[in-house]
C-alpha cells in the first residue's frame, strides 16, 4: 500500500492523493546467509484510487500492472540499503496508456 500526491492533477496546479493498493511476488536472488549484494524482481496488480492524470501523462483505468527491479545490500549490523525502479501500467487494455516509472530509495533495519 502506498500513496502519491500528485501536483499536476487533470494538467492543472492543483494537487491530488493517490492511493495505491497492490500485491506483487517478488522473488529475490541473494547468499545464503542474506548478507551482502541482492538482485529482486517483481510482477504484481495494483488497485489506485483514482486513475491517475498528471502533467500530462495519463492512465485509463485505475487498475494497473506493476513491476519493478532492485538491487541493494544487506549489512552485517542487518541494516538493508536498496535502489528500485518501478513501472506501473494497465497493459493495453484500454486507451491512453502513458505508463508510469518511478525511481526509489530504500533504507530497512531488522530489530
Amino acid at each position: 500500500m502506498g500513496q502519491w500526491q500528485l501536483s499536476r492533477y487533470k494538467n492543472q496546479e492543483q494537487h491530488k492523493n493517490l492511493t495505491d493498493v497492490g500485491i506483487t511476488p517478488v522473488f529475490r536472488w541473494q547468499h545464503n546467509d542474506k548478507k551482502g549484494l541482492y538482485i529482486e524482481a517483481g510482477v504484481g496488480a495494483h488497485l489506485f484510487s483514482a486513475v491517475y492524470d498528471n502533467d500530462g501523462k495519463r492512465e485509463s483505468t485505475a487498475f494497473q500492472f506493476g513491476d519493478h527491479i532492485g538491487v541493494g545490500y544487506v549489512f552485517q549490523n542487518r541494516a538493508d540499503f536498496e535502489l528500485t525502479l518501478q513501472h506501473f501500467s494497465n497493459a493495453g487494455i484500454k486507451e491512453p496508456n502513458d505508463g508510469v516509472n518511478l525511481a526509489g530509495v530504500t533504507f530497512r533495519y531488522a530489530f
